[in-house]
């Protein structure tokens, strides 16, 4: 009689047992459920057959579809875009055998709306009891935007990209042929060097050869009349007129002409005479006016010149700036 009571008591604790395992169960799958249906991503549970054996709430919102339309129907006929029919069936078949090439994959899905999606699953097989394959679980993302994003990004990255290398290419020629102006530039210049020699050299030999006519054709003449004459101002003007006539292959009386100074014709002459050497008195009576006057054209020049301040002489400024070197 106490093994009979001992036997319900254990029975009873056992049974006890059990049913809080039950509770424990059934409240896991209840979290589970309702994990699954608040979860922020699709999840899907598909057969041996790819038919929809069960299907999220997030799910139901995304595609527009509701479980009692979906339940049953198989996923490729309802969800798989047209073009890749024929590829996603091959993909649910490796899932089924847990080939970890597909655990990771994303294919685009068609909502009710006819819009297309893209999503990104990971795969993992449901077995029963005895450990046999009896479906696939799917959870899936919406990437759509962030693949949009993607795509928007390597565009304007690959026309930046196309976009600097026409800028370098552009660049480039650019530099080429600023290489070939610098090409050009120095081809002229040497050219412009050859003509100034040239220039230099005709002119040199055109001074050379009137020296050597002045030499022959003018001194004699003017040898003959210093002797002819007796006024001592007339050999005065010889000496000068020789004077000039030796600088005419120079650059004194095209300096002496330059516009800044605005030299009249008789100013030209006493800068000429102060340049000789001469002093105030002997230009006066070499140009027949009086050492006064003399003095106020030699004031005057000094004024034009920008000596007027300076304590520098004429004649030393006319033979350091006017003078030949």
């Amino acid at each position: 009689m106490k093994d009979e009571q001992k036997t319900k008591s254990q029975l009873m604790a056992e049974l006890q047992e059990l049913r809080q395992q039950i509770d424990t169960l059934e409240c896991a799958e209840k979290l589970a459920k309702n994990l699954l249906e608040t979860a922020n991503t699709l999840v899907i549970t598909l057969d041996n057959e790819a038919n929809i054996t069960s299907f999220n709430s997030y799910a139901e919102k995304l595609t527009g579809y509701t479980k009692t339309e979906v339940l049953g129907r198989n996923w490729v006929d309802i969800f798989i875009p047209q073009e890749a029919k024929e590829i996603i069936p091959e993909v649910l078949q490796k899932a089924f055998q847990n080939r970890p090439e597909v655990s990771q994959f994303e294919n685009g899905i068609i909502l009710k709306n006819g819009e297309e999606r893209l999503i990104s699953w990971c795969n993992n097989v449901v077995r029963d009891n005895d450990g046999q394959t009896n479906g696939v679980l799917s959870v899936g993302i919406d990437i759509t935007e962030q693949k949009q994003a993607l795509e928007k990004i390597k565009k304007i990255s690959s026309n930046l990209e196309s976009r600097v290398q026409e800028r370098t290419l552009e660049l480039e020629q650019k530099n080429e042929q600023l290489q070939q102006n610098k090409l050009e530039i120095e081809k002229k210049n040497i050219t412009l060097r050859v003509l100034l020699d040239q220039q230099l050299a005709t002119r040199e030999e055109l001074e050379g050869h009137m020296a050597s006519r002045l030499q022959k054709l003018v001194y004699p003449y003017l040898d003959l009349l210093g002797g002819e004459v007796a006024s001592l101002q007339a050999k005065e003007y010889i000496e000068i007129i020789a004077a000039h006539l030796d600088t005419m292959t120079s650059s004194f009386v095209k300096k002496l002409s330059n516009p800044l100074w605005h030299l009249t014709h008789r100013e030209m002459l006493v800068a000429d005479l102060v340049y000789q050497g001469k002093s105030t008195r002997e230009i006066g009576r070499l140009l027949n006016i009086s050492p006064r006057t003399a003095e106020r054209y030699r004031n005057t020049i000094r004024k034009k010149m920008g000596l007027t301040k300076k304590k520098t002489s004429l004649y030393n400024y006319l033979n350091s700036v006017l003078s030949d070197s």
